[in-house]
């Protein structure tokens, strides 16, 4: 996806609400595969990476403060973990507005030069009754 294009949807999607984020740094398919994600996870927490960036993905209608009470261990500046980020996605799993989430809706990327990991959690919303 190009820059171009990311920033037209980005405006877009504002000027209809906000309801969607696009975030060209995060592949269009959400979630890694254990072999691609594992040994990123490993770098990180071997290397003192600090979390830069929390994002949660496929999120419309529940409000990002729920989310924010289960990522304790992950939030924005803390050293990484891969047990506390393990944990906040099985506290995000038992939540009842969406569907169950493990390790592979989870998108590591990290930026070696500033020792920084973003977090992409991906997430599926039930349908309303």
């Amino acid at each position: 996806m190009s820059i171009k294009f990311s920033l037209f949807i980005l405006i877009l999607s504002c000027a209809l609400g906000c309801s969607a984020q696009i975030n060209s740094a995060f592949s269009s398919q959400c979630g890694q595969v254990d072999k691609v994600r594992g040994p990123l996870a490993e770098e990180a927490a071997n290397g003192n990476f600090h979390v830069r960036r929390v994002e949660i993905s496929g999120n419309a209608t529940i409000r990002h403060r729920e989310f924010v009470k289960r990522l304790t261990g992950v939030n924005e500046g803390d050293i990484f973990s891969i047990q506390s980020l393990e944990k906040a996605v099985h506290r995000i799993a038992k939540m009842k507005q969406i569907y169950p989430i493990t390790m592979r809706d989870v998108e590591l990327r990290l930026d070696r030069n500033s020792r920084d990991v973003d977090i992409l959690i991906c997430v599926r919303e039930r349908i309303r009754k």
